[in-house]
Parts: structure tokens; C-alpha cells; sequence
């Protein structure tokens, strides 16, 4: 290595040092590499993914979303109820904003995440009868997260699932869990399938 390119070496690592933790970020490839040493990204992909949702839902009127006759298209005109039941609609509403709300702190993942994906595909499907744009995707990428959040569940180690887990095991087994030499890795496998999968909508119809 050369003088010039010391200095260089030198001189990126010194920033780095003064910009201290912020230095170090950077992209994380979790398709090539889907286990980290921390399980905060996790959690906070969680927590961004059932806020977000929450947000974009809660803002629906079906009842004035139902009083409009008009289809964009009628392929799936079978999944939408008659305009005086659009209480069936708001009562979906606020199921999957309670799914998602314990579904944020980890409770259930399981069984919220498959409640709340459930129900968002078939609101996302009502509103694709009237607006067959994109505006009606990320209701179904969410959707696909959520699901996938719910395979791996065992992922979701910031969580009261993990706590309900931790509380099961014998002492002895939390003792040997703590004394061990190696480093503990977390999985992140619903980031994985979920951003390869978002990656496939978007980029894969060209």
C-alpha cells in the first residue's frame, strides 16, 4: 500500500471514529445474510410495519366508500358487501387495527399476524374494485410481511411472545444459554422473504 493511499486509509477511518455510531451505519443485505447479532432491527421493522398499516387504515370510510356505485372493474365485485352492511367493513377495520396494535408488542404473533394480513387482503381487494391503480399495493405487500413476520415468529425475540417463552424454560437451561462462549445470532428471516418479495413486485413486472 502506498503513502497516498495510507493517508486515504487513515483519514476515512478518523471520520468514521468522530462520527462515532453513525459512522458505522450502512446498508444491510438481510437476503445474502438474514441473521445479525442484535434483534432490534427486527422488533423495529415490526414496529414500523404495524404502525404504518394502522396508519393507512384507520383513515377508511366505508360507509361512503360503499354508498359509490361505480366498479373500476368487476372481477372481484364478489367480495364486496351490500352498501348497507358496510358496518362488516369498519368492524374488520378495527379488528385488524387491535391484531396490529398486539401484533407491534410481539403478543400472539402468530395468530394477530394472520388476522391482520387476512383481513387487509380483503379490504385491499374491495378497494382495487374502485381503484385498480397502485394505491391499493402496499395494503397487500403488508399484508405479505405480516405473514411472513408470522412463519418466522420465533424470530421475534424483543417481544412478550419471547418473554412467555423465556418464563417457560427451567433455570438451568437459562443458565446455560447465558454462559455460552459463542456470540448469540438472531434470525431475521421475515425481512428477508419480505423485501425479496417487494423487490419482485415492484422491479419484476419491468
Amino acid at each position: 500500500m502506498t503513502a497516498g493511499r495510507h493517508g486515504e486509509y487513515d483519514e476515512s477511518r478518523s471520520l468514521r471514529n468522530r462520527l462515532g455510531w453513525l459512522g458505522r451505519l450502512g446498508f444491510v443485505n438481510y437476503v445474502r445474510s438474514p441473521t445479525r447479532t442484535s434483534p432490534i432491527n427486527h422488533a423495529v421493522a415490526r414496529f414500523l410495519l404495524g404502525s404504518y398499516v394502522v396508519w393507512k387504515i384507520v383513515w377508511y370510510d366505508w360507509r361512503a366508500f360503499l354508498s359509490m356505485p361505480v366498479l373500476d372493474t368487476t372481477t372481484y365485485a364478489f367480495v364486496v358487501p351490500p352498501a348497507e352492511l358496510w358496518w362488516v367493513l369498519t368492524a374488520e377495520q378495527l379488528l385488524t387495527v387491535v391484531a396490529l396494535g398486539l401484533f407491534v408488542v410481539g403478543y400472539r404473533l402468530r395468530l394477530t399476524a394472520f388476522v391482520a394480513s387476512t383481513f387487509l387482503v380483503h379490504m385491499g381487494v374491495v378497494r382495487f374494485t374502485q381503484n385498480g391503480s397502485g394505491a391499493t399495493t402496499p395494503l397487500f405487500l403488508a399484508a405479505y410481511l405480516l405473514v411472513f413476520f408470522a412463519l418466522y415468529d420465533r424470530d421475534n425475540e424483543l417481544s412478550v411472545d419471547a418473554v412467555r417463552r423465556t418464563a417457560s424454560q427451567s433455570l438451568a437451561s437459562l443458565n446455560d444459554h447465558l454462559k455460552a462462549d459463542e456470540p448469540s445470532t438472531h434470525g431475521h428471516h421475515a425481512l428477508k422473504w419480505g423485501l425479496l418479495t417487494m423487490g419482485i413486485v415492484y422491479f419484476g413486472a419491468g
